[in-house]
């Protein structure tokens, strides 16, 4: 797609763009590569709608096992949370994940960084989830 098509995309107003999504056929959508030609193995909108429908069923019935597992131990848990010192609780969550980033790093610092490896993409992916947030 060249620059000016790019453009007069990004310029579409709301209803516009509702429109010009009303028309397309989201189960015969194709990704193209750079060079225009058509990406083959690609899986239609309906069978990630499908996918997703999956894994988000698991993921609520998860969290709702969890909450109704914490409700029914809360007491307990907040008895045993406030008997530990602040190194106490900061150990529990590096040993649930070890190498957890002890604070909470915007995505703008971690990329001003320019470091690679496993512990910049879990800051990445997960940067809510950190000792400090957690301790």
């Amino acid at each position: 797609m060249d620059s000016a098509k790019r453009t007069q995309l990004k310029n579409l107003t709301c209803n516009e763009t509702k429109e010009l999504l009303a028309t397309v056929d989201i189960d015969n959508l194709r990704f193209l590569k750079e060079d225009g030609s058509i990406i083959e193995d690609t899986i239609t909108f309906s069978e990630v709608a499908a996918l997703s429908k999956v894994a988000l069923d698991a993921l609520f019935e998860a969290w709702t096992q969890l909450r109704n597992n914490v409700t029914q131990k809360e007491t307990t848990l907040i008895k045993r949370w406030s008997g530990k010192s602040a190194s106490q609780k900061k150990a529990v969550p590096l040993k649930a994940w070890p190498g957890m980033p002890l604070v909470h790093h915007s995505f703008q610092e971690l990329r001003a960084r320019k470091k690679s490896g496993i512990a910049t993409i879990h800051a990445l992916q997960f940067p809510h989830i950190n000792v400090e947030a957690l301790s």
